[in-house]
Parts: structure tokens; sequence; C-alpha cells
């Protein structure tokens, strides 16, 4: 007997570190609806554009709703709106092969004076993010099931398909020297923040993820690379998974990923119906997991959001000190 699910309507993040930890774009100017609802109206005339409301902000875009039936998504740095064309060339090759809807982007727009990328428009789907929905609509047992099989086909999907929509493309040896580097390139800041013990655990850490040669031991595949309770859809009546959204870090790399930013009781579902033979799957996911605080602080700094900065050295922070 399933108990009984009521939904509430929380503000939208798209990531949980914004969700969790930042203000950023919490009455910010640049998020003014009326910038948006004037390019989608510059670019589809035929779009009558009777109710706009913002979905979200991730650390890539900016989202809205129009209508309560078309999702815009404007990439907002340069190098973003170069990955929503990889989308916009991948996605519909991916589609037919896959067992749950994702994104067809039926419009795209720009760029425009004051706006100089392209953005795109598609048929919202059904549901809600997981994320969004009390626990007691979040069934395992449900969605699990559901998210193996749509994690075989994508992983089994050829990856020639990535390759040729310019997708960025790991090796084991690549991928792991990826996580390697970032690990180098934040040291200062880790151990500015978090003293110098710290920083030796940090780097101890990440030196023996390098060693390991579990870490290299996977097939690269397709992988969603960003898949977490924001960008899984649920029908909040039936607990059913109904899509999946925000390819954006799309790319060819370690399997183990997509399941890094689910919850463990999902995760044990998922493999039920995943049916691919990864005898270390989850020893690999394990350092994923590890790594998720480390991008957090790398893009942080990157692209100066101290509040994300912040967020991931917090979570660093806890992890080296179990």
């Amino acid at each position: 007997m399933r108990s009984h699910c009521v939904v509430m309507t929380p503000p939208r993040a798209t990531t949980p570190f914004l969700r969790q930890h930042s203000t950023r774009w919490q009455g910010r100017p640049a998020i003014d609806t009326d910038v948006y609802r004037q390019l989608i109206e510059n670019a589809f005339p035929e779009v009558k554009v009777r109710e706009l409301s913002f979905l979200g902000a991730g650390w890539d875009s900016v989202t809205v709703l129009v209508n309560g039936e078309l999702v815009f998504r404007f990439p907002q740095r340069d190098d973003v709106a170069r990955t929503l064309e990889v989308e916009r060339c991948l996605l519909p090759r991916l589609a037919a092969l896959l067992p749950l809807p994702i994104p067809h982007f039926d419009l795209v727009g720009g760029p425009f004076p004051g706006y100089p990328w392209h953005f795109v428009g598609y048929h919202a789907l059904p549901g809600r993010p997981m994320a969004e929905l009390p626990a007691a609509c979040v069934h395992p047992d449900q969605v699990g099931p559901a998210l193996g099989p749509f994690l075989r086909a994508l992983h089994d999907a050829p990856v020639e398909l990535a390759e040729r929509c310019g997708a960025p493309c790991y090796t084991p040896d690549s991928w792991v020297e990826h996580h390697w580097r970032l690990a180098q390139e934040i040291l200062p800041l880790v151990e500015r923040s978090l003293g110098a013990t710290r920083a030796r655990r940090f780097l101890d850490l990440w030196e023996a993820y390098r060693r390991d040669p579990r870490y290299r031991q996977f097939t690269p595949a397709i992988v969603h690379a960003d898949l977490n309770p924001d960008h899984v859809l649920l029908d909040p009546a039936t607990g059913e998974v109904t899509g999946i959204i925000d390819f954006g870090d799309v790319c060819v790399g370690d399997p183990a990923i997509d399941f890094a930013g689910l919850p463990d009781d999902i995760v044990e579902a998922m493999l039920a119906t995943y049916g691919r033979h990864d005898p270390t799957l989850l020893y690999r996911r394990q350092a994923l997991i590890r790594a998720i605080p480390l991008h957090a602080v790398h893009f942080g700094a990157t692209f100066g959001d101290e509040a994300i900065v912040s967020a991931g050295l917090d979570e660093l922070s806890r992890e080296l000190d179990r």
C-alpha cells in the first residue's frame, strides 16, 4: 500500500548545490522574465506568450515555461552554447533508442543583439522533477526498475553517435586523468580554505584514485553525466518515471557516472534491471560521488561563484573528516 502523496510547490533550482546553498539567483535583476519573453516573441511570432514563468537557473542555463506547455532553455555562457549544439545534434538520434521520453528541441532561436547565443524550446515532458516531490511520492521499487533499462539503452547506444555530434569523448585513461587534473587545479584553494592537513588528505585520496587500476576498468559509453533527482521526471499521482531531461553534460565516459547522482536504494533497484555486466561499477561509483564537490569547487572557482565554491568546500571538508 503506497503512503498518501501530497505535492507542494517548492522553488525550483536545477542542481543540488544551488538548491541547498546558493542564493545566486534569488532576486537577481538578470532573471527578468520580460527579457526572455521578448527573445521568444522575436524568434517565434507564432508563439503567443500568454503566461511565462521562471523555472530555474542551474550552473549553465536559465529555463522558463511558456503557457504551461513550452520549455525554453537559454545558455548563459559560450561553452554552454556549444554543448547545446551537441544536444541539438545528439538527442534526436538517441530518442528512438531510449525507453523513456527525452526533450525534442522543436524550436531554435537567436542569436539577437544583447543575447549572442542560440536558445531552444520544446514541449514540456509530463511530470515533475523527483527532487521537488516529497519522499512519499518517490518509490525506489518503481523508479529504479524504469531507470535501469533507460541507462542500459543509453550505454548500449553506438558511441559514434556522440562522436559525430562533437560530444566530449574519454578513454578510461583520459577519464581518470581528467579527474586527477581537476583535483590538482583546486588543491591550492583547498589548502587555503581547509588547511594543509585536509589538503594532504585530499591529494592522497585522488592520487590513490589515479593509481588504482579498477577505476579504468570500464568500456566507454554515452553517458548523461548529470543524472540526479533534478533531471528525473515523475508523475506525482502514480510515481511513474515520465522522462529524463537536461543532457547538457552528455559525453562518452564511465557508465558509473550515471549512478553517482542518485540515492543508494534507487541505484540498487536500477541495477536489477540494468543488465550490463560491469563488476567494478559500484566501486567506481563511490569515487564519482566523491568527485561531485570537486566539480562544484572547480566550477565555482572558474566562473567566480563564491556560493558554489563555499558549498563544494563544505562538502569536501565533511568527506575528508570522515
